[in-house]
């Protein structure tokens, strides 16, 4: 049997995986283990795509002769990309952080309060 690529099938997009219903499975007796480890899964998939994507990037600059791995090792960022790139890492770190922050205004509750000030004000 042969299969047959059509210009269509070329082009389209890769279909996303589909989010997983129903209860979660358990494998550590400790819930915060078990998110901790997929974040950290999450985590390195995310990395492993990414190399992947800029080995690609380098080799394709090095061949067509933009610029070589050397100078990506040399490159010093300016201040304002400096101010760019700290803010997409706040970003990313807050994306990262959601499972924890949700788990943890699940415990508090929402008129719990949340900073130290909060809770001395509480107490006087």
């Amino acid at each position: 049997m042969t299969t047959t690529v059509t210009e269509t099938t070329k082009t389209q997009p890769p279909k996303a995986l589909r989010t997983a219903k129903g209860k979660k499975p358990q494998y550590f007796s400790d819930p915060a283990i078990d998110k901790l480890l997929s974040i950290v899964i999450s985590l390195a998939g995310e990395l492993s795509v990414t190399r992947e994507r800029l080995d690609a990037v380098e080799r394709l600059l090095e061949q067509h002769q933009v610029f070589s791995v050397t100078d990506v090792d040399q490159y010093h960022p300016s201040a304002e990309v400096e101010e760019i790139r700290a803010e997409k890492r706040s970003r990313f770190i807050e994306r990262i952080m959601r499972v924890v922050e949700a788990e943890l205004e699940e415990i508090t509750g929402e008129d719990m309060p949340q900073s130290r000030e909060e809770i001395l004000e509480s107490l006087t």
